[in-house]
């Protein structure tokens, strides 16, 4: 999502490619990898992205990109941040955090 957020910064209303998340189970081989690891590389990415969010003007929260999940529209920063926080509390829930 950092990434999203910076091309949004950069661009105007840029259309924000899927992340792939099925093929990059596969592709990252998922299974095989530490959970120690993952959950350092998971904390590292979630606080570089509340710095990015953190530096922003109202402008830059109310940028736009296309956004193509659930349906292709235009999505603010703002909306991507509210976005990312359900996801993550979702995905929490899914492992019995």
């Amino acid at each position: 999502q950092r990434d999203r957020v910076e091309l949004i910064g950069h661009q105007r209303d840029p259309e924000l490619v899927p992340m792939g998340r099925d093929e990059r189970v596969v592709e990252d081989r998922y299974n095989d990898q530490d959970p120690a690891v993952v959950a350092r590389e998971l904390l590292d990415a979630a606080q570089q992205l509340a710095a990015l969010l953190g530096s922003l003007d109202d402008a830059g929260w109310q940028r736009r990109g296309l956004y193509s999940y659930p349906t292709s529209q235009l999505r603010t920063v703002e909306w991507i941040g509210m976005h990312t926080v359900h996801e993550l509390q979702h995905h929490r829930l899914d492992i019995g955090g």
